[in-house]
């Protein structure tokens, strides 16, 4: 029930935007191919075990972090579930030569391993098949912005605020009240 909630307050965001989803992945449908995509790169010795943990370990020359893929408990972190995002793209769309996955840049060093053990696992899909596109985040008066804490800002109060403060600012010009409507609105689409 909450994640039919929550789906449905995005698709009223993607409106209001102007934009759609063609097909949507959750997270939690990763996990289990992700699992089996990080078996598959141990079995290739693009990753290794290390306290009954599946990780990848960069060589002493690598510019590249340690990231954990599945944990001691053998649940699949983000990385793992990376994967299997990537293998279920390439089952749902065999055709597709270019995926592009954005996250906030706190993720840029970790999506570099993932990159890598993409390429090396399935090289036949190109060194340009998987670009990361990092961005950053919103910060509140109280901190980051994090789901995980609740510190959060709806999309739809965040563009209702932007919108009503560019009323404000064009409370006196000489147009007419709906037009400032559509003009607003466009403008809180953009910031």
């Amino acid at each position: 029930l909450s994640t039919k909630w929550s789906l449905e307050s995005f698709e009223e965001i993607y409106g209001r935007l102007n934009n759609s989803l063609d097909y949507t992945i959750l997270e939690s449908q990763t996990a289990d191919t992700g699992l089996v995509e990080s078996e598959k790169a141990l079995s290739k010795n693009l990753l290794q075990k290390s306290d009954e943990a599946i990780v990848y370990l960069p060589s002493k020359n690598e510019k590249l972090i340690p990231v954990v893929f599945v944990n001691s408990s053998g649940f699949p972190l983000y990385a793992a579930k990376d994967l299997g995002l990537i293998q279920m793209k390439q089952d749902l769309w065999p055709d597709m030569t270019k995926t592009l996955v954005f996250t906030a840049n706190e993720q840029t060093a970790s999506f570099k391993v993932v990159t890598k053990v993409i390429q090396d696992l399935y090289p036949e899909l190109g060194s340009d098949f998987l670009t990361h596109i990092g961005h950053g985040y919103l910060s509140l008066t109280t901190g980051k912005m994090s789901s995980r804490s609740g510190e959060v800002l709806p999309a739809n109060q965040a563009l209702n605020t932007i919108k009503q403060a560019v009323l404000v600012k064009m409370k006196d010009r000489e147009i007419i009240d709906l037009q400032k409507e559509e003009i607003a609105e466009k403008i809180a689409q953009a910031a």
